[in-house]
């Protein structure tokens, strides 16, 4: 199902009505092919939509469509729009990127760094350098994603249940200061490691914003 906004002529929203016709095949194509069992396709400029597509099953089971209020989990896709929200309220001067995160989320103030060792006989050291803003935005903050991490930092995450995913760990709050009672795997900025870097960016959202 294609709906395509009233065009002046072949154009619609600025854009090629042909060229928008282009994007609704390729996405067809996908659902055709059994690539993607449904997909909802959206075009919009400056708040004006020019193509919405609802294409195959929102839940193959029950045979039930893709509709336009059609809900998906987006997993990792919340990551841009984490940021996107950080960097709105830069814009707004609410803060700079290399602002230490302890401005803001005063509970990584003694956060340590992981050395060698695991468990009890772990060791550690303090940070080199300040944990900053633009560390969360890049995913160089020296996070892990606890659940999958095999080094014996993502081990003390596991028994310490601090799991992003779910609502056991409590708020994004409690979850965050537990977080920062656990070491960091990287001195801050020396290295990219996919993680909850961004869950913690979001709770420095909520706390600038003051909602």
């Amino acid at each position: 199902e294609i709906t395509m906004q009233a065009s002046t002529g072949d154009v619609v929203a600025g854009f090629s009505v042909q060229r928008l016709e282009r994007i609704g095949g390729w996405m067809k194509g996908y659902v055709d092919s059994g690539r993607l069992p449904g997909c909802l396709t959206a075009v919009m400029r400056r708040g004006e939509l020019a193509l919405l597509q609802c294409e195959g099953m929102a839940d193959g089971d029950s045979a039930r469509a893709v509709r336009e209020d059609t809900v998906f989990r987006i997993y990792s896709m919340t990551k841009p729009i984490v940021t996107a929200a950080a960097m709105s309220l830069f814009e707004e001067g609410a803060f700079q990127l290399d602002d230490p995160v302890v401005r803001f989320l005063p509970e990584f103030t003694d956060t340590p760094v992981w050395v060698e060792g695991e468990g009890e006989y772990m060791r550690t050291e303090p940070c080199a350098s300040p944990l900053l803003i633009w560390h969360l935005m890049t995913h160089t903050a020296g996070l892990v994603y606890g659940q999958r991490n095999t080094s014996p930092v993502g081990a003390l995450c596991r028994t310490e249940g601090i799991d992003f995913s779910s609502r056991n760990s409590g708020t994004l709050a409690d979850t965050v200061r537990a977080l920062a009672k656990v070491p960091l795997r990287w001195q801050p900025g020396t290295r990219w490691e996919y993680s909850v870097a961004t869950d913690v960016l979001g709770r420095l959202v909520e706390v600038i914003a003051g909602k």
